[in-house]
């Protein structure tokens, strides 16, 4: 099971779908900052600050002199980070600053979590660049990557989870009454009393056996919400389901839980889909002009059959792959002229190739990252490849300026391997 998670949380990703959380969730934030609230609360008595979490850290409630500058500068970070600018620095301030003027909100005495969901969903991507696709300053990338796929799958498991707890307490606190008692009808019949009457709470109210429905339907979508990560299918569902349960909340309460309808749907739905469905586009396949001619459904490793280090680290990777899902074949050979046709000799063998089932090619430090995610246990590999790309592509660039010095320290080791009888043996 730990494997299996580590697959799934490590696989790669579209940068296209890190850009649209990052465009949605900081829109979001943003919008939430600009309200006038904030300059409201900035010098409330010290009779009403009432400081929660951090917020013990300062004795007062932030004056206006502070609390402007931070409205205005967090609001401006957040747009930024939103359009691509800068997003390794902007995204973490914004987020730091809608942090603080968000805890002002909940040091009034009781505790408000309107918030929380969407500054809980960004915190995966503070630490990671998000802006390699749908950004101001840089050309879009469509290459999947680890690096663009495990902050968005951590942010589906931190909004999965947060429902998940909130479910789990009901079920904890409350048991089957939650569903099958009075809890939800007293709720509403005291939120209609506090506004003065509420004409939906009390069509709800009123009706025992629609206000159990309602119930289980909200206490079922908190339970079963992160089911939409590994069902991606289930997204749309789940996405529609939020924004009934948070528009009711909204019509019958008076509780603005929009952000986290909006969060949900950041989130779990594959933007990059969608956007290309309204453009009428389908998804692209492998545009190589050789895609058909590779054989069968392993990846294929091209070597240089001449280089005695190439053949003896071949060697050794083939028998890292204990699944069968490599092959070897020689650059020199009939299979290589084909597939690297469309480069110069020179080019062909300056690294070693990696083309995939549907065509897709990558050559030297590219093909770290993809080789080790078809190895056991090569996810934690595929990472550091991924989040460090030009280090690895220098690493190997170093190597295969050496591979000569390397091949004769190695001697006679080197030159007896033959790493396509390796990659011969059938799949297992």
């Amino acid at each position: 099971m730990i494997g299996r998670f580590d697959r799934w949380l490590f696989a790669p990703g579209d940068p296209r779908r890190l850009a649209a959380v990052r465009i949605g969730l900081c829109l979001v934030v943003a919008a939430r900052v600009a309200r006038p609230l904030f300059v409201d609360l900035a010098g409330q008595p010290a009779a009403l600050f009432r400081p929660r979490s951090f917020m013990h850290l300062i004795d007062a409630m932030p004056g206006r002199a502070m609390t402007v500058p931070i409205l205005i500068a967090t609001v401006v970070l957040l747009l930024a980070a939103a359009a691509g600018v800068g997003s390794r620095v902007t995204l973490p301030l914004g987020w730091a600053g809608a942090t603080v003027l968000f805890g002002m909100e909940t040091s009034l005495g009781k505790v408000v979590h309107h918030d929380v969901l969407p500054l809980l969903a960004m915190i995966p991507l503070l630490p990671v660049s998000t802006s390699g696709a749908w950004s101001l300053n840089r050309r879009g990338e469509r290459e999947p990557s680890v690096r663009a796929g495990w902050p968005v799958r951590l942010s589906g498991l931190l909004v999965g989870g947060a429902y998940l707890v909130a479910g789990l307490s009901k079920v904890t606190f409350t048991g089957l009454d939650w569903v099958l008692g009075d809890n939800l009808r007293n709720i509403l019949y005291a939120a209609s009393d506090a506004h003065g009457g509420n004409a939906v709470a009390l069509f709800v109210a009123d009706r025992p056996w629609l206000a159990s429905i309602v119930a289980a339907s909200a206490l079922l979508f908190e339970l079963t919400l992160w089911v939409a990560l590994v069902r991606p299918r289930l997204a749309l569902p789940f996405v529609v389901w939020a924004a009934a349960l948070h528009t009711g909340i909204w019509l019958t309460i008076g509780i603005n839980y929009v952000s986290w309808a909006a969060t949900v749907a950041i989130v779990f739905l594959d933007w990059p889909s969608i956007v290309g469905r309204l453009r009428g586009r389908t998804v692209e396949r492998s545009s190589w002009p050789y895609a058909d001619d590779v054989q069968g459904e392993r990846h294929v490793i091209f070597y240089d059959e001449d280089c005695g280090f190439c053949r003896w680290s071949l060697e050794r990777l083939l028998r890292w792959d204990r699944h069968g899902r490599l092959r070897a074949a020689t650059i020199q050979g009939d299979e290589g002229n084909l597939a690297l046709s469309d480069l110069s000799e020179e080019q062909r063998l300056a690294s070693w190739h990696l083309v995939t089932p549907t065509g897709r090619r990558y050559s030297g430090g590219a093909a770290a990252a993809p080789m080790a995610r078809l190895l056991p246990a090569g996810a934690p590999v595929a990472f550091l490849a991924d989040t460090f790309p030009r280090s690895t592509d220098r690493l190997y660039r170093w190597v295969a300026r050496h591979r000569d010095a390397l091949g004769r320290r190695l001697g006679e080791q080197a030159c007896a391997v033959d790493p396509s009888r390796r990659s011969e043996r059938p799949r297992t």
